[in-house]
């Protein structure tokens, strides 16, 4: 992987901890509106990427996920590849599109983060 970013959310680990008291399902719907929150960014860092030369397929796409252990949602590179990346030069200029890309997106994956766990709360009775 090139490089990613992440938001670091404080509090995750209590909250996936007390979800195991819950149906799975609470759990799974929770880790999949927090990849959904993320979504805002990983749009942006593909619409910044638009801004280099010479970028196609698969190297203008990426992906989002819940690391439970590092207690943060990141943003990564889209694609894999054994063996290292094919375009190392590109590295830093992933990196720094996917860091502008979450910091011009933060307030808003903070509030739809936000909106979740009161929509899960409401929901599930909390």
């Amino acid at each position: 992987m090139a490089a990613s970013a992440s938001v670091r959310v404080r509090g995750l680990d209590g909250l996936i901890r007390a979800l195991k008291e819950f149906p799975d399902d609470v759990a799974e719907e929770f880790v999949w509106e927090l990849e959904e929150a993320a979504d805002p960014a990983r749009k942006e860092a593909t619409t910044l990427m638009h801004e280099m030369v010479n970028v196609e397929p698969p190297y203008d796409s990426f992906r989002v996920g819940v690391s439970r252990s590092t207690k943060t949602v990141w943003l990564a590179p889209a694609w894999r590849r054994g063996g290292g990346s094919p375009r190392p030069e590109m590295a830093p200029h992933i990196r720094r599109r996917m860091e502008r890309a979450v910091e011009q997106e933060r307030e808003h994956i903070i509030d739809k983060i936000d909106d979740m766990l009161d929509r899960i709360a409401d929901h599930h009775g909390w």
